[in-house]
């Protein structure tokens, strides 16, 4: 959804309660989820959703190797499950499954998808980000995760002063250069709500994602910000989505 030149934009998802809230514009958008939820997966759904909509995007990845984001967006896109993709070895992997990924790669190539894991350094990210905005005209960045995020030279005396100050910058950076960044957060429930206060002051939007522990791995994104006010229908998408062994 393209708004006025005076206004916002919005950008398509792919996922339509996110669509209706408008909650990626050029600022900065916290998701958060509990440890071991599969953040690095739905960054791979969100990257891959965004450019199939005409959204030019990168994602950054602090925890997951280069290689292993790739095999998640194959494993999410072809349907096979991750173990495979990564084996590559019969019986389980089959002739009918290399087709698939090699049709995976072939429409990867026409999608303007950047990925980069050299650094965990704030300043180097941000320069990154300002370099494929105006060389490749990206319009979200997605980083995974925040808090192994590096400042520099500076010190500071609590980890939450550290965080605050990164989630400043990224958002000072997003409504600077027109993106809309993506930050994953892990919170754990039972505690880090200081941690989660010092970043979410700085995010305008934050959603906390939620994996249901059964095997139709239903995903809950709730919408526990938006300082657009547009929360009469925070829940769940209500999605089925792709983690690993199981859709």
């Amino acid at each position: 959804v393209l708004a006025a030149a005076d206004q916002s934009m919005a950008f398509d998802c792919g996922f339509e309660l996110l669509n209706e809230h408008q909650v990626f514009c050029p600022t900065l958008v916290v998701i958060s989820a509990d440890k071991a939820q599969g953040k690095s997966a739905l960054m791979t759904a969100l990257s891959r959703n965004f450019a199939s909509k005409g959204h030019p995007n990168v994602m950054f990845s602090l925890e997951s190797s280069l290689h292993d984001i790739g095999l998640r967006y194959t494993s999410m896109d072809t349907g096979i499950p991750h173990s495979y993709v990564r084996d590559w070895r019969p019986p389980q992997f089959t002739d009918a499954h290399h087709e698939r990924v090699m049709e995976c790669q072939r429409i990867a190539g026409t999608r303007d998808i950047f990925v980069t894991g050299a650094t965990r350094v704030l300043e180097p990210i941000l320069l990154e980000i300002r370099r494929l905005r105006v060389v490749h005209k990206i319009q979200v960045a997605l980083i995974d995760y925040i808090q192994l995020m590096k400042v520099g030279a500076q010190r500071f005396d609590r980890d939450e002063l550290k965080h605050a100050h990164v989630a400043q910058e990224l958002n000072a950076a997003a409504v600077e250069l027109g993106v809309c960044i993506v930050a994953f957060s892990q919170i754990n429930k039972a505690g880090d709500l200081a941690y989660a206060d010092s970043i979410e002051k700085s995010a305008r939007v934050r959603i906390h994602f939620e994996r249901q522990k059964d095997p139709a791995c239903e995903v809950h994104l709730h919408i526990q910000k938006n300082n657009e006010g547009k929360t009469t229908r925070t829940g769940s998408t209500g999605f089925v989505f792709h983690f690993d062994e199981v859709t």
